[in-house]
């Protein structure tokens, strides 16, 4: 197996997506409730803002509601800006002990695109969406792809039924760029709400508490991203850090164990543990729950037995996104 396919599959999962369609089941019905655990941090120090202008929603017990779905409506529009810069670095030992070194990986990915909610159905879950595309470049060592430049598609449906279609294509997408739309459009890529559904609390929170997402929900959208997830070694934590401007700062880490190199039945022979850790601006109430920044860097080290050849394998991925209701504010530049 090549490196660019661990690349590929740790860019979609090295933290859970960071993926696009902010509108996608912003209605949607939210699973069957799994109860955090909630605990005091006693090295996170509360802190709020005082020049937000925002009414925030605040219970007597000074406790705030994180996760709440809200409809979308006909003609909700958001920009995305998001980058990604993955290294990656394979060894390979022969079964004569001769060693080989691959190149280093180094995958940097910058895109600009803009949803626009068409259709709703009675709950106010999106069912279809515009999806245009500014700014799309991708360097891999010294080569750049720019093939989804100008591109705008249709996106209908919702988790594994999620599909996009081109409406314009002003050049022939790559291998990768279609990756890419996978990941980020399609049935392989998870939404904002699965994001904010994973991370966030069912319950009330304080600023400075600390809680344990559901480690079934992460393990159910890395499954569905092709993941061997080994669930008995599963750890998250999150922390309500502050509020600023009446956005909510979650921070979030935590790891788990792949029983299988990704993309491949070969199991790992140490290691191949992902780990993650990163933070996020939430909007409170009385606003709409918007995801509106996330940074995230994820780490996948490991071994594995490759016909007959030890192969090492250390990536590491830092990704930034930020999400803006409305059209963008001046032209983005490819």
């Amino acid at each position: 197996m090549t490196p660019f396919r661990i690349l590929s599959t740790l860019t979609i999962a090295a933290a859970l997506p960071f993926c696009g369609c902010s509108g996608c089941d912003r209605g949607a019905t939210a699973p069957v409730a799994t109860t955090s655990t909630i605990a005091r941090a006693a090295t996170v120090a509360p802190t709020t803002s005082t020049t937000s202008t925002v009414p925030i929603v605040i219970d007597r017990h000074g406790r705030y509601a994180l996760f709440r779905p809200t409809p979308a409506k006909v003609g909700d529009v958001v920009t995305m800006d998001a980058s990604a810069t993955t290294t990656g670095k394979v060894t390979k030992v022969r079964p004569d002990g001769s060693p080989e070194k691959f190149p280093t990986v180094i995958d940097v990915l910058h895109a600009t695109w803009v949803e626009t909610v068409s259709e709703v159905d009675a709950d106010g879950t999106p069912t279809r969406w515009a999806v245009r595309i500014p700014v799309w470049s991708r360097r891999r060592d010294n080569q750049r792809d720019q093939s989804l430049v100008g591109a705008v598609l249709t996106v209908t449906g919702r988790g594994s039924a999620r599909q996009w279609t081109f409406v314009e294509k002003p050049s022939e997408p790559s291998d990768e760029a279609r990756n890419w739309l996978d990941e980020h459009l399609g049935a392989r890529g998870a939404s904002d709400q699965d994001w904010l559904r994973i991370i966030l609390p069912d319950e009330t929170v304080a600023i400075g508490e600390t809680w344990t997402p559901s480690p079934d929900r992460l393990a159910a959208v890395m499954t569905a991203s092709g993941m061997a997830v080994d669930r008995s070694r599963l750890s998250t934590s999150a922390t309500f850090d502050a509020i600023d401007q009446g956005v909510g700062r979650v921070s979030f880490k935590g790891d788990f164990a792949l029983s299988k190199v990704p993309n491949t039945d070969v199991a790992w022979t140490s290691g191949g543990t992902l780990a993650f850790e990163g933070d996020m601006g939430v909007t409170l109430e009385p606003a709409p729950l918007a995801l509106r920044t996330l940074h995230r860097k994820g780490t996948l080290v490991g071994e594995a037995t490759v016909d007959g050849a030890s192969v090492a394998y250390d990536f590491v991925i830092d990704e930034k996104r930020t999400a803006t209701p409305g059209e963008p504010a001046t032209k983005p530049r490819p």
